[in-house]
C-alpha cells in the first residue's frame, strides 16, 4: 500500500514537471542555466557571488577562436582565484587552468552560448558565429545543355575551415562569361546565353576559382535569311549565297531551301546547290533571289529574298565637269564624275582616289557628294584615279562678291601723313572668305581735307596730299554699293614761315593783340610764338608785352609794315591802319560819336531854353501895343464878329546856326489879295499862335543842327497842346 502511494506521488510529480516545462516559453539558454545552476558538477566555491565577463555578446568569424576571461568575486567584491567550469552549446571550449580563461572554437554558423559556473553562480556570454574565410568553392548549375532561348541558374557555395557550407553571390566583376550573354545576380545567379556552341563561365572568390561549361544550341527559328558574299557585282562576276534559319539571338544554321528568281530571264543565271546557290550577273540591273523553307518541327513556313545589283563591266573612262571654267569662291563646282565601260554603260560605286593640286582629298569630296568649293582664289587641278581609268580637269577660282571695303597705307599702314607730304593708299574689296582684290572707289572729301588722285600703280591705288586741315580728318569712300569711312591723322609739317593775326580793329588809337605762329607749307600751325620768343618791331605803334602776350598800340594810320622774328625766321607783314575822328584821341570812333552827340544835345537844349525865354518876352511886349488904324477904303461897318482865321502854319526852313532873329510878320503885315482877312482881324496873337511860331523857329533850327532822329526825339518831349510852361 505504501509503495502504491509513493508511486502515485512520483507519477503526479512527473506529470506536473512536464506540464510546467511544456507550458514554459523560457528559451533553451534558461534550461541550460537551470541545469548548470543546480548541477553538482560546478566547482565547489561557496564564497563566489558573481562571475563577470569582459563582453556580453561577441561576433566571431568561423575560422577564428575566442579567448574568454571570467572574473569571480566574493560578497566584498574581492576576486576569487578559482577556475570556473566551462560549457557551450555548439563548438568546443578549452579551459586554461589557473587564469580563469577558456578558448572557444566555433562549430556551426549560429548564435551559441558559453557558460561559466562556480558554486551556485552560473553566467553566460553569447557568441554569434558568422561566415569566415572561404577555403573551398562549390559551383553547379541547373542544366548544362540547353538552347539560346533558355537560361540556367548557377549555384555558388563556399566552405570554411569548420566545414560550414554557405551561399556566395560575388559581384559581376568577379565573373568571366561569354561576350554578348547576360549574367544577373540578385537572390540567385542567372545566366542567359546568346550564341551557340560550348561556353565556359568562371568565378573567383577569396583567391579560389571555379568554372562551369555549357553546350548551347540554337533556339527556335524566327526567320529565314540568305547570306551572300556581295550584292554589287559587275557583269563579269557572280554571287554565292546560302539559305539559313535565324533564332531570336541571331544564331544561324543552314537549311536546304527552294531557290528561285523574280525574273524568268534571270533564272538561267541561278544555280541551285541545296542550301547554297550561285548567281552569275550578265545584264546590268537589279535582281531578286528568293529562298523558301518549311521548318519540320513546327511546320512553320519561312521565305527570304536577296537583292543583287549588276553593274557594268570593267572601267574604260571617267568623265568630269568644269574643265577650263572660271568660278568665284562664292560658287561651287559639281564634278559630276561618271565612270563608263567600253560600251558606254555607267559604272556605279567604283573606288576612286581624288587629288586637288596634288593633295589627296578623297574623303572631303566624297562627303560633299563630289561638289568642290574653296575659300582661296587660284588655279586648281582636280584629278581622279581608279582602277582601269583616270581623269583630270583644271579650273580657276577668283574672288567672290565684296562684303566690305578695306583701305591700307602701302608703306607703313599707319594712315598718318605730314602736312605738305603725300601717302599712297590702296583700296580693296574683301569677300566673305577674306580674299581681297584691288578696287577703284569714289571719294568724298570735305573742303580743306586735301587732294585724292589715282596713283600710277594701277587699280585701287591713290595718292593723298593733305590740304589746310590738320589733326584727325575723316573721309568716305564707296564702291560696289558699299561705303566705308577712314580717319587719317595729318601731322604738322616742318616750319616754313611765320604767320601773324590781329585780335581787334586796325584803327588809329586802338590796341590789338598779336597772334604770331609758325606754320608749314599748308598753313597748318606748327607752334605759337609767345612774348618771350617773338621779336616784333613797327614804326606805326608801340609794342606792349604783358602776361606772355604781345599787344600793338597804333599811334598813326595808313599803310605800314611790321617786322616779326621767331624760330629763326624773320618776316615782314604789311598792314593798313584806318583813321579815326579826332586822331584817335578817344581810341575809338564810336566813343567820339557818343561824346559829339552829347555835346550837340547840350547845345540844342541851351538854344531851346533861350528861344522860349525870348518868345515869352516878345509876347508880353505885343500885348501892350495899340491896334493899327483901319486902312482907307474899307467899310467901317465891317462885322468884327467874324471869327478870326488863324494863319496857316509856315513850312519850316533850314536856318543857319546860331539861330536868326524872330520874324516880325505879325507886326507889319503886307496887304493881301483878300483885304478883309488882313485888316479886319485884329493883330492880336493868341498864346497858341505865339507858341506855334516859337516851335516853328525851333524846328527850323533843329533841322539844320541835328539828324532826323534827334528831331523826332525832341518833338516827343514837348507836345503842341502842352501850355504848362506859360
Amino acid at each position: 500500500m505504501r509503495f502504491r502511494v509513493i508511486l502515485s506521488i512520483f507519477l503526479i510529480s512527473l506529470v506536473i514537471f512536464f506540464a510546467y516545462n511544456l507550458g514554459d516559453d523560457t528559451p533553451q539558454l534558461s534550461e541550460k542555466h537551470d541545469f548548470y545552476s543546480s548541477s553538482s558538477d560546478c566547482v565547489d566555491a561557496p564564497n563566489v557571488v558573481s562571475i563577470e565577463f569582459q563582453q556580453s555578446t561577441v561576433t566571431l568569424p568561423s575560422h577564428e577562436t575566442l579567448l574568454i576571461q571570467a572574473t569571480l568575486k566574493d560578497s566584498s567584491g574581492a576576486v576569487v582565484g578559482i577556475d570556473p567550469d566551462w560549457s557551450t552549446e555548439y563548438g568546443s571550449i578549452t579551459p586554461i587552468i589557473g587564469l580563469q580563461q577558456a578558448r572557444f572554437t566555433p562549430g556551426i554558423l549560429s548564435q551559441t552560448n558559453i557558460w561559466a559556473c562556480a558554486g551556485s553562480i552560473n553566467e553566460s556570454i553569447t557568441v554569434n558565429v558568422i561566415q569566415g574565410n572561404v577555403e573551398n568553392l562549390i559551383i553547379h548549375s541547373s542544366k548544362e545543355n540547353f538552347s539560346s532561348d533558355e537560361s540556367t541558374i548557377i549555384t555558388l557555395q563556399g566552405e570554411d575551415i569548420r566545414g560550414n557550407i554557405f551561399s556566395l553571390y560575388p559581384p559581376t566583376q568577379n565573373w568571366t562569361y561569354p561576350e554578348g550573354s547576360m549574367l544577373s545576380i540578385s537572390n540567385e545567379i542567372t545566366w542567359n546565353p546568346k550564341h551557340t556552341g560550348w561556353h565556359n563561365i568562371s568565378v573567383q572568390e577569396s583567391g579560389i576559382e571555379a568554372e562551369l561549361s555549357f553546350n548551347i544550341s540554337h533556339g527556335a527559328p524566327i526567320r529565314l535569311s540568305i547570306i551572300g558574299d556581295g550584292i554589287l557585282i559587275t557583269s563579269d562576276e557572280s554571287v554565292e549565297m546560302q539559305s539559313v534559319l535565324v533564332d531570336a539571338d541571331g544564331n544561324q544554321w543552314p537549311v536546304m531551301g527552294n531557290w528561285s528568281t523574280g525574273n524568268i530571264v534571270a533564272s538561267e543565271w541561278l544555280t541551285d546547290l541545296g542550301d547554297r546557290a550561285i548567281f552569275n550577273g550578265w545584264t546590268v540591273g537589279s535582281w531578286k533571289i528568293f529562298s523558301e523553307y518549311t521548318y519540320q518541327e513546327t511546320g512553320q513556313f519561312f521565305a527570304s529574298e536577296y537583292d543583287i545589283l549588276v553593274s557594268a563591266g570593267e572601267l574604260n573612262q571617267i568623265l568630269l565637269d568644269g574643265h577650263g571654267m572660271t568660278f568665284t569662291v562664292d560658287e561651287v563646282l559639281n564634278l559630276n564624275p561618271r565612270a563608263i565601260d567600253s560600251a558606254g554603260n555607267t559604272i556605279q560605286n567604283i573606288q576612286m582616289t581624288w587629288t586637288i593640286n596634288g593633295q589627296v582629298s578623297t574623303g572631303t569630296l566624297e562627303e560633299n557628294g563630289y561638289v568642290f568649293s574653296t575659300e582661296t582664289i587660284g588655279l586648281y587641278e582636280i584629278q581622279v584615279i581608279s582602277e582601269g581609268g583616270s581623269a583630270s580637269i583644271t579650273c580657276d577660282f577668283i574672288h567672290g562678291d565684296a562684303i566690305r571695303l578695306v583701305l591700307t597705307e602701302t608703306n607703313s599702314n599707319q594712315l598718318t601723313v605730314k602736312s605738305g607730304e603725300m601717302i599712297e593708299l590702296l583700296t580693296e574689296g574683301e569677300d566673305q572668305y577674306g580674299n581681297r582684290f584691288a578696287l577703284n572707289v569714289e571719294w568724298s572729301l570735305t573742303n580743306g581735307t586735301g587732294d585724292m588722285n589715282p596713283s600710277s600703280r594701277g587699280i585701287g591705288y591713290y595718292d593723298f596730299k593733305p590740304g589746310d586741315a590738320s589733326g584727325f580728318v575723316m573721309m568716305e569712300y564707296s564702291g560696289l554699293g558699299l561705303s566705308e569711312q577712314i580717319v587719317i591723322e595729318i601731322k604738322p609739317g616742318d616750319v616754313k614761315k611765320l604767320r601773324i593775326e590781329y585780335e581787334g580793329e586796325l584803327k588809329q588809337g586802338n590796341t590789338v593783340r598779336l597772334l604770331i605762329s609758325a606754320v608749314d607749307d599748308s598753313e597748318n600751325i606748327v607752334s605759337f610764338c609767345d612774348a618771350n620768343s617773338a621779336i616784333v618791331t613797327s614804326e606805326i605803334g608801340s609794342v606792349i608785352r604783358e602776361n606772355n602776350q604781345i599787344y600793338l598800340k597804333f599811334k598813326g594810320s595808313g599803310s605800314t609794315t611790321i617786322d616779326v622774328g621767331c624760330y629763326g625766321f624773320k618776316e615782314t607783314f604789311y598792314l593798313q591802319v584806318e583813321d579815326t575822328i579826332l586822331w584817335g584821341l578817344f581810341e575809338d570812333s564810336q566813343k567820339v560819336i557818343i561824346f559829339s552827340s552829347l555835346i550837340l544835345m547840350l547845345i540844342i537844349t541851351i538854344l531851346l531854353v533861350i528861344m522860349i525865354q525870348r518868345s515869352r518876352s516878345e509876347y508880353d511886349e505885343y500885348e501892350e501895343e495899340p491896334l493899327l488904324p483901319l486902312i482907307p477904303g474899307i467899310n467901317p461897318n465891317f462885322n468884327t464878329n467874324i471869327p478870326v482865321i488863324p494863319p496857316l502854319p509856315v513850312a519850316p526852313l533850314p536856318l543857319p546856326l546860331p539861330p536868326l532873329p524872330l520874324p516880325q510878320v505879325v507886326q507889319t503885315p503886307l496887304p493881301q489879295a483878300v483885304v478883309p482877312q488882313q485888316i479886319a482881324t485884329p493883330k492880336v496873337e493868341t498864346k497858341e499862335e505865339k507858341l506855334g511860331n516859337a516851335m516853328n523857329l525851333l524846328g527850323q533850327t533843329k533841322l539844320k543842327a541835328e539828324p532826323e532822329k534827334v528831331v523826332e526825339k525832341e518833338s516827343n518831349i514837348i507836345e503842341d497842346d502842352d501850355l504848362s510852361w506859360i
